[in-house]
């Protein structure tokens, strides 16, 4: 896991603070997740706290937490894990699940799939219908003449022989398919090689 720090022993628990700890918060109210590990015994807890509940003496609340595969990870070839902490419900016991649905041989598994039709509409400069949910659009143009721009200028991208460049990312090869990608900006980018023509 990234992001542990140490914490203290007590009667064969061991603390491992989650990002923060009392020593590291920015606030005495800031929420602080301390994991309790007994490695004689296999059992591992979970706690919320803040460096002010614990200065006041207040006893900590004891959370269940959901560990899940991280999609994006997958999608890059890296297994990794999300977790999410909950308080757990008086009168309950602490829970943790571990969520996966890939499978050793690295394939995702879907259970049910979900389609959604996403209404299109007319995007200034781009050449085809475009779509958006919330804030995320997805409009795609023809760079074939050599220049996209899209959004009144604010995206545009050229293509040069076997180099396509813009703001973000700069493709190099793409004629001989010996393909050099440079992610110029935080850019997600999900590599996917579908045939000879097509990537």
């Amino acid at each position: 896991m990234e992001g542990l720090i140490d914490g203290s022993v007590a009667d064969g628990w061991k603390l491992y603070w989650l990002g923060d700890s009392p020593a590291t918060a920015e606030t005495p109210d800031q929420t602080l997740v301390y994991l309790a590990v007994n490695e004689d015994t296999d059992e591992v807890d979970a706690f919320r706290t803040s460096a002010g509940m614990i200065e006041n003496g207040e006893a900590p609340v004891d959370v269940s937490l959901y560990l899940y595969r991280d999609s994006k990870s997958d999608r890059m070839g890296v297994e990794k894990y999300n977790c999410m902490f909950f308080d757990t419900p008086a009168g309950e016991k602490s829970v943790v699940k571990v969520v996966t649905n890939v499978l050793s041989n690295r394939k995702l598994e879907v259970p049910r799939t979900l389609k959604i039709v996403l209404r299109s509409f007319k995007l200034d400069g781009a050449d085809l219908p475009a779509y958006c949910i919330g804030e995320h659009f997805f409009a795609m143009n023809d760079g074939t003449d050599g220049a996209v721009s899209m959004f009144d200028g604010f995206y545009t991208a050229t293509v040069s022989d076997d180099v396509f460049e813009s703001d973000y990312i700069r493709i190099e090869g793409i004629l001989n398919g010996d393909l050099k990608v440079c992610v110029k900006a935080d850019q997600p980018i999900w590599p996917q090689w579908i045939d000879g023509e097509t990537a």
